[in-house]
């Protein structure tokens, strides 16, 4: 894929990431937009570092694609607002309760 092509599929991502982000924070009454903006834009990042990872083979770049995954989870919950002490698994049985609404049992 060429640098075009690759910067192409990247503003496409982009436009229909913002897209969706934006439906969706229009559920919420007035939203922050400036946490769509930014996990918009952690998606991008991540799409760019998932992109790279085409240059190392084997185990090292399944690790490192968990890894930038991984990160851009987070990266993204904490923008949304999530407490960090909920990212760890510890901390995953307190996450269903969040914002006073129970999610589960």
């Amino acid at each position: 894929m060429s640098a075009r092509e690759r910067a192409g599929a990247l503003a496409g991502f982009g436009l229909l990431a913002a897209y969706a982000s934006l439906h969706w924070f229009a559920l919420i009454a007035d939203p922050p937009l400036w946490r769509c903006a930014a996990c918009v834009a952690i998606a991008l990042a991540a799409a760019v570092l998932l992109g790279e990872l085409a240059r190392i083979f084997g185990r090292r770049r399944t690790v490192a694609a968990v890894v930038v995954v991984a990160a851009a989870i987070a990266a993204g919950m904490l923008v949304l607002g999530v407490p960090a002490r909920f990212l760890p698994p510890g901390g995953w049985d307190d996450l269903r309760v969040v914002g006073g609404a129970s999610w589960g049992r």
